[in-house]
Parts: structure tokens; sequence; C-alpha cells
């Protein structure tokens, strides 16, 4: 993330304008603050949201981290659901993915029995969802996929994301020998805005488990089979700063 700097001369402890200029700090450091270990009132729903309310949900704006200079680390994988289209002409491939990601809130925990459950269900807008894309995507049009509004989070603040994308991907299609050629596509995951040192990248599931899981449960028009995926962490490096990458090489 861009750095920022107090002049010689300024002030920022007492001003409105010094208060503007620590939050414009805060925001870019994407962290602020941090979450200890949940009291719940009573070991029900209601003594677990209030206590989320409380300590977690203001700090959804903010990387869930302790530390400005600690990198948090997003498990990324999927499975390949369907293949919708293949066009030659736009040089694109529309497939349908489950893509998971999982990830820490640092210092969040809960005892289960105090707060009557190991695990809850609740709202994506309250927390924290990291601005992970796929860098392939160039479709102009709204994004079709189903909505889910909930995601999984566990007493040992371990967030388990699993939702539905519909992408359209540029890739370089060669099907003059069809139906006896190989498509080789990539879908690279990461981080649209935060640098490596804000976000890692970390696969979360082997190629051949990513692969097996996909088959069982692909639909195509049976035109195309899908032979291999293969993944692989990559650092982009730009004139901004480096970016932390996962791409997956998908053959069909």
């Amino acid at each position: 993330m861009a750095r920022a700097y107090i002049r010689p001369g300024w002030t920022t402890s007492t001003t409105p304008r010094g208060l503007l200029y620590i939050w414009m700090l805060l925001l870019q450091s994407g962290s602020l603050g941090s979450v200890a270990k949940l009291n719940c009132i009573s070991p029900g729903p209601e003594g677990l949201i209030s206590a989320l309310e409380k300590e977690l949900f203001p700090r959804k704006h903010f990387r869930p981290v302790q530390s400005f200079s600690t990198p948090i680390d997003i498990t990324i994988y999927f499975t390949l659901v369907g293949v919708l289209d293949v066009s030659e002409s736009e040089q694109t491939v529309t497939t349908f993915l489950w893509q998971v990601l999982q990830w820490d809130i640092e210092g969040l925990s809960w005892d289960e029995e105090q707060c009557g459950t190991w695990r809850v269900a609740v709202p994506r807008e309250e927390l924290w969802i990291p601005d992970i894309t796929v860098a392939e995507f160039c479709s102009t049009n709204e994004n079709i996929s189903p909505v889910y509004p909930f995601t999984y989070l566990d007493n040992n603040g371990h967030v388990f994301d699993n939702q539905p994308l519909h992408v359209v991907s540029a890739c370089k299609l060669s099907i003059y020998s069809f139906p006896f050629d190989i498509q080789n596509c990539t879908l690279t995951f990461g981080s649209y805005l935060h640098f490596a040192n804000d976000i890692r990248t970390v696969i979360g599931r082997s190629g051949e488990d990513i692969l097996k899981q996909s088959i069982e449960v692909l639909e195509t028009n049976r035109e195309w089979e899908l032979i291999d995926i293969i993944p692989t962490h990559n650092i982009l490096e730009l004139m901004e700063g480096t970016y932390d990458q996962i791409i997956y090489y998908v053959s069909s």
C-alpha cells in the first residue's frame, strides 16, 4: 500500500484535520486495531452475535491483522463446475467455478462452551473480504453468478468463504484440428489492489485434487474434456509494487 509521511511541524493529535489525517493513514495501511478473545453473555446465538457486533464487525473495512506490517495469507482453490462457452472469434472461454477463499482473523477467538458453538455463519458484508480477482477476466457484463450472502467463521478466527464465480476469461485458442486439439488457458488469482506485503496467496489444494473433483461435477456440451489443472505460485513485479498471485494452468 502507499506510504504516507508526516512533515516536520505538522500536528495530528488534537485538530479535526489531524484526526482526519490519522484516519487516512489507517485507510492506506489497510488495517485498524485488533480483535481479542470474545466474551459471550450467554451460550447461544444472542450472546455470540452481540460479541461479534461489538468486537469484530466494526472493523470490517480493514485487514484483520494486529500490525500494519503483518501480511495476511489468503488460501485459494476452486472447483471447475462448467465450461459454458468457447469463442474462437473473441478468444474467450466462459467457465463456472466454485471459488474457495480461506484466511484467519488475527487475535479472534471464543470459547465453544461459553458461546454455544465452534462455528457460525455470518453475513459477508460484516467481514473484511479480500479483493481477489481473476486477472484474465475480460467481460464487461455484470456478474450473473448467484450471490450467497453468508460465510463461515470458526472460534479460532478462521474464515471459510465459498462463492460461485462466472468467469469470461481471455485465452489464446487454436481449434483448427477440433476435436483433436488441446487448449491451454490460465486463471490467475490475486489481489486487485494490495501489494504482496499486505496479501500473500497460498495454494489451497493440489492440481490433482482440483482436477479429480472438477471432473466429478463438470458440465460441458460434451465437446470438451478436462485434461489437467496445474497450480503455481507467482510474483508479479510492476513499477508501483509487487503482487502475489496463484496461476492455474487448465488444459482441455
